[in-house]
């Protein structure tokens, strides 16, 4: 599916994570829980995610300014979009957003013109699965590097970039973007330094050639099909 123009943790909680939630070394279609369990091994993130996205656990929405919240899937659309009942999880992928190792689940929230919404995150750590939300102008033409592209309101601000997990949430990283008045852009920056209108096209280019981040349908069939199957 293409989407039209969307302090690091500490290195021994990142390494329990790790062992607790697995590697970037399993497919998508990596062994089911019951098979984790019979072999007495912790639960994958592919594992954990699977028992959130088919409703049968809870995820720990962290919003950056409330307290952490236990919700379910069912939850996730009224987040975004509190007063529609036309809100829905349209769209998912599963990738490694932030270059760790394990991968994490990107749920599109879609309304009733399927736009709009947002995007929630979501991140294993540890036990648990933390979700994240993200604004609908972020996550557009991701990459299967985790990059994206990214736009501000009122056409102030394009450009591309990544995403890293704090203590406070996600934080959006902008290494590429142009500054400016109503998609009018004056000013360009890669890497906090100023460059060419010229040299910020080429950049945009290099990141056309990227491999796209494959997106599914959020259906029972396709959950199966990229999360191995309902989990008991």
């Amino acid at each position: 599916m293409q989407i039209k123009h969307f302090v690091p943790l500490l290195t021994a909680l990142a390494l329990c994570g790790l062992a607790a939630c697995g590697g970037s070394g399993e497919s998508a279609s990596a062994s089911s829980p019951q098979a984790s369990s019979a072999q007495g091994q912790e639960p994958t993130a592919l594992d954990r995610y699977r028992g959130v996205l088919f409703g049968q656990d809870s995820f720990l929405y962290m919003d950056g300014e409330n307290a952490p919240a236990s919700l379910e899937i069912s939850q996730v659309p009224a987040l975004f979009s509190p007063d529609s009942s036309y809100a829905a999880v349209g769209w998912f992928t599963v990738l490694d957003l932030d270059g760790d190792g394990t991968e994490e689940a990107v749920l599109q929230i879609t309304d009733a013109a399927n736009d709009m919404g947002g995007y929630l995150v979501l991140r294993c750590q540890e036990e648990e699965v933390l979700g994240y939300p993200s604004g609908w102008r972020t996550f557009w033409d991701l990459k299967t590097d985790g990059t994206f592209f990214y736009s501000q309101e009122g056409g102030s601000e394009d450009g591309l970039a990544s995403i890293r997990f704090t203590e406070d949430g996600l934080v959006l990283d902008k290494y590429l973007y142009g500054t400016g008045d109503w998609f009018r852009f004056y000013d360009f920056y890669l890497d906090g330094q100023a460059i060419s209108k010229e040299e910020y096209d080429l950049a945009l280019l290099e990141q056309d050639e990227k491999p796209d981040a494959q997106w599914y349908a959020f259906t029972q069939e396709e959950l199966q099909q990229v999360l191995g199957g309902a989990p008991a």
